[in-house]
């Protein structure tokens, strides 16, 4: 029963990643039901729903099941996809608003902190790129240039939503 109710609660984000045999697997495992799939979709879930945040915030895409199978036989885990993720590389494929605002190491917090580690600024960076992802193209539609990170550390210390940050810069376009 409690393996029927694990099934009944899987998320949207597995149930995307894995086939209904590879979920009942992972139910029964969960439930205390052990099996070599189980545990080895346990695996795969377990980093998936760990490191999804980070392939949302770098790349606007879930992790793909190949990408999930590849890391798994791997052996990586979080931390070391964080830290993937804070190579020059992969810097470059991220998004303009997240790459071109923060320093390589402000990166590697934020993907330490989005894989569940634990930084000094990790949190308040994460705010930070999140909202510069928003922002950004506000910037670019209103300004015609990029949100630079003087305009990014104002945003949140005031703490205006990228509606009104946009109502502000329609305005001055308007007085302009």
């Amino acid at each position: 029963f409690q393996a029927g109710a694990i099934l009944g609660n899987i998320s949207d984000q597995l149930k995307g990643l894995f086939t209904a045999d590879e979920l009942k697997a992972y139910s029964d495992q969960t439930a205390g039901i052990d099996t070599a799939l189980g545990e080895h979709i346990t695996a795969e879930a377990n980093l998936a729903t760990q490191i999804n945040p980070l392939y949302q915030n770098f790349y606007g895409t879930a992790v793909t099941r190949t990408q999930l199978d590849q890391l798994v036989s791997n052996g990586t885990d979080a931390n070391a996809v964080a830290q993937q993720f804070a190579t020059q590389s992969n810097i470059n494929a991220m998004d303009p608003a997240v790459k071109d605002l923060f320093t390589p190491d402000e990166i590697q917090q934020i993907a330490l902190e989005a894989a569940g580690g634990t930084t000094q600024n990790g949190k308040q960076l994460t705010d930070l790129a999140n909202l510069a992802t928003q922002l950004n193209p506000i910037y670019h539609q209103e300004t015609g240039a990029g949100l630079s990170r003087d305009e990014l550390n104002s945003a949140y210390t005031t703490g205006y939503t990228p509606g009104q940050i946009q109502n502000q810069l329609q305005g001055i376009n308007y007085a302009n």
